[in-house]
Parts: structure tokens; C-alpha cells; sequence
């Protein structure tokens, strides 16, 4: 897989990803009260590693953050902190490794964070609802992965 680097809108159970009070969730159903999908910027953390990426919204100004390593916690979108390094260096706790599915074309993968190697997702089990539902590292859904749809600027 070529390394993510750019825009993308994001989707874990086929549903967007957005934030909702400082928290990653994904958009199922279409409530009023809903959020607008957000584009997320993925880029490289070379120094941490093959596949190894930090995910921030598209200016920069908040990522997704393992907050909790080791426990099963909702991510937090907050700003990062970046040690200037080149190229930059960043906390494990908002680095994340991202695996493909297959071989080919960026798409689909999995995501796990790399401070504790949680998996990133939505639970197994999840009330039915058409609400937002929060997205976890260290999620008990073993067949949880993330798709990746390049944004055109």
C-alpha cells in the first residue's frame, strides 16, 4: 500500500467521520442534529515507523488522540503536539498504524493506535439507534476497519 498522505474523508461501519464535543464518531443515519462529515488530513510520522500516520482535521488544528492508552476510550480530537524534529516527531499516543486490507490501491484498512496497539472502531454491539456512535481505540470489534476516500483540492 502507498503511505497515506493527504485529504480523505473517512468511514468505519460505512458511516462518516466526524466530531461531536471533542470526541471521533461516526455519522449513522441522517439526524437534523447531525454534524457535517469532517476531512481529515493524514500524513506520515516517518520516525515512528512503516505505516505509522498522525490524523488531524483538514487545517491542522486538532487530531485524533488516544487518550487513555490500554483502555477501551472514546478518541479525542485536540490539538497535537508536534516536537520539532524533521521530520516531525509526535507522542504515540496520537500516532496511529495503518494496515491494509489487501494489496492495491489505498482504501481499506485497519487502524490501531500506537501507544498500546488497540484497535480502532465502533463496538460490536451497539444500540440500533440512527445516532452518532462513538469510535473507540481499543474497541472489541475485531473485524473493525476504516475506509479511506481521497478528497479532491
Amino acid at each position: 500500500m502507498d503511505q497515506l498522505n493527504g485529504l480523505y474523508q473517512l468511514f468505519i461501519g460505512g458511516a462518516p467521520l466526524s466530531v461531536i464535543d471533542d470526541k471521533l464518531v461516526a455519522l449513522v443515519g441522517g439526524g437534523p442534529d447531525n454534524p457535517n462529515p469532517v476531512i481529515w488530513k493524514i500524513q506520515p510520522a516517518e520516525l515512528a515507523g512503516r505505516n505509522a500516520v498522525v490524523i488531524s482535521t483538514e487545517d491542522e488544528a486538532s487530531g485524533w488522540v488516544n487518550a487513555k492508552p490500554g483502555e477501551q476510550k472514546q478518541i479525542e480530537i485536540r490539538p497535537l503536539v508536534t516536537f520539532e524534529t524533521f521530520p516531525p516527531t509526535f507522542p504515540t499516543d496520537e500516532v496511529f498504524l495503518a494496515k491494509p486490507l489487501y494489496d492495491g490501491p489505498k482504501g481499506a484498512f485497519t487502524l490501531r493506535s500506537a501507544a498500546d496497539d488497540g484497535l480502532v472502531g465502533r463496538n460490536k454491539i451497539e444500540d440500533t439507534l440512527a445516532r452518532p456512535k462513538a469510535v473507540y481505540a481499543n474497541t472489541d470489534d475485531r473485524d473493525a476497519f476504516v475506509v479511506a476516500v481521497a478528497v479532491e483540492t
